[in-house]
């Protein structure tokens, strides 16, 4: 009897260890899947993915984006796009190697949501404003070197991280070159890395799209002469895919007359 009953607990123990490593290996697998269906990729699926960030509406060809998750469309916090130049495509074969590292013609976007447009008011800010508090963190300029290319170079002093007792010098120049510039009204800056700080230099900018987006886009530092160009382009490729809250709804409920 002893011994049958030692038998029958070693089971029993066997048993729960198992359904325990099946339990664990399940939700491991969960979510891993989890994990790589939000994780970056590429596709060069053409496909419409319509995407609502903050307040405004998208619909954006698969292509052009490089998160897996977004593919699916939805309400989303930001995403993540990437196109070529000089016709700001999205990735297909043909062009796989100008979205490869190193390349000139690559261009990275991300749209972001700042704030929820129904509970925050306007966070927009213009670039220059932006620029004087994030980007020379309201340093002094101490000297100017304007460029054959538009651009002006410009170097800061006394930047400061923070305000109040607790503001912190910030050294402007330790990681990035900073340009600026005035295209028409408009106010433009560029930080770029400095050659020999990395393989790739690359430039990159930040501007609000809207109320509620903020758009942060880079490109590589041998494209800088091309900036204006390339800022126009940008602009001009997310105002082509954004769309009005009627064709969002139209899209829906075709969607949902497939199923």
């Amino acid at each position: 009897m002893t011994t049958k009953f030692r038998w029958f607990s070693a089971l029993l123990v066997i048993v729960f260890f198992y359904l325990l490593i099946l339990v664990f290996g399940v939700t491991a697998k969960r979510e891993t899947d989890k994990y790589l269906d939000t994780s970056a990729d590429i596709s060069s699926d053409s496909n419409i993915a319509n995407l609502t960030i903050a307040d405004k509406h998208f619909a954006i060809p698969k292509n052009h984006i490089w998160a897996k998750r977004d593919w699916k469309g939805g309400e989303r916090t930001g995403t993540n796009l990437h196109a070529v130049l000089p016709e700001m495509e999205g990735y297909s074969e043909l062009k796989k190697v100008l979205f490869m590292p190193g390349s000139q013609e690559f261009v990275r976007i991300l749209l972001r949501a700042k704030g929820l447009p129904s509970l925050n008011p306007p966070v927009w800010v213009t670039s220059e404003q932006f620029y004087t508090a994030h980007v020379i963190y309201n340093g002094k300029i101490v000297k100017e070197e304007k460029l054959d290319n538009g651009l002006t170079r410009q170097y800061v002093a006394d930047g400061k991280m923070g305000s109040g007792e607790h503001a912190t010098p910030y050294d402007v120049h330790a990681h990035y070159e900073v340009y600026t510039a005035r295209h028409g009204d408009e106010f433009y800056w560029v930080q770029c890395v400095p050659e020999g700080k990395v393989i790739y230099p690359s430039c990159n900018t930040t501007f609000f799209y809207s109320d509620h987006i903020l758009v942060r886009y880079s490109f590589s530092k041998k494209q800088l002469s091309n900036w204006k160009q390339i800022d126009l382009k940008v602009k001009k490729l997310i105002s082509d895919f954004e769309v009005t809250n009627i064709n969002i709804e139209k899209d829906r409920n075709e969607s949902l007359r497939e199923r």
